[in-house]
């Protein structure tokens, strides 16, 4: 059931990343990468 919920929220993190990378905030840049590399290892 892990995997579903992770998924389900890697969804949303490809979405905001493509924004980030316009202008990043540090606060929501380091949340928001650690789990965007976590979608791409797995």
């Amino acid at each position: 059931t892990n995997s579903y919920s992770e998924q389900q929220q890697t969804v949303i993190i490809p979405s905001i990343s493509h924004v980030e990378h316009v202008k990043p905030p540090n606060r929501v840049t380091k949340p928001l990468t650690k789990s965007f590399i976590c979608y791409s290892y797995e």
